[in-house]
């Protein structure tokens, strides 16, 4: 077996996200324009450099509010570590990938360079970036009905704890005892969960 250690290299750290929101009737996923090389002209994820003295999420949450000013992110979650050593020419780096789910009801006003495009006809994209959002397409695929039956748990849970009947009157008590954000959080997936069925 060949010792992988014994050559030093450096290693870079960056993350991405896959934004995704319901645009048009249609998944779609939030991609820059790329103006230099490597892969100029193709459309890449957001994201950028891990800082020194950042976690992976807080650093997520910075670029995309620094960078293509994404601030109303209901949903961010770990997608996965993208750590191929070819992944991107020249010193390696390695990949903390996100998933973020924007409300429906949101819209970015986001730079000259930066689109959204409906997840199932992506364009070219950098580097392993497809690969990013079909992971995150599938994410949001494989856990749609867990979080829907959490999202239904939870309200019948407020039904219940309240004392309140469910029969025609738990849209009230789910107003009263669920969070808005909850809500809102619930309503997006129900609604991200009709695109990607």
């Amino acid at each position: 077996m060949a010792d992988v250690t014994s050559k030093k290299t450096e290693t870079g750290h960056e993350v991405l996200a896959a934004v995704l929101q319901i645009r048009a009737d249609t998944l779609q996923v939030l991609l820059w324009q790329r103006a230099q090389q490597p892969d100029s002209g193709r459309w890449a994820l957001p994201g950028g450099a891990l800082g020194d003295t950042e976690d992976v999420q807080t650093s997520v949450l910075r670029q995309l509010a620094d960078k293509v000013d994404v601030r109303e992110v209901a949903h961010v979650e770990q997608l996965g570590v993208f750590s191929e050593p070819h992944r991107v020419p020249g010193s390696r780096l390695v990949a903390t990938a996100f998933l973020g789910l924007v409300p429906c009801d949101a819209d970015p006003a986001v730079p000259q360079d930066t689109r959204w495009h409906p997840v199932a006809a992506l364009p070219e994209t950098a580097f392993d970036h497809a690969a990013v959002v079909r992971d995150g397409r599938d994410r949001l695929r494989a856990c749609q009905w867990v979080l829907a039956a959490l999202c239904i748990g939870v309200c019948v849970l407020a039904v219940s704890s309240c004392g309140v009947d469910s029969g025609g009157t738990g849209a009230v008590a789910l107003a009263v005892h669920a969070s808005p954000d909850y809500q809102a959080v619930c309503l997006l997936l129900i609604r991200l969960a009709s695109c990607v069925a």
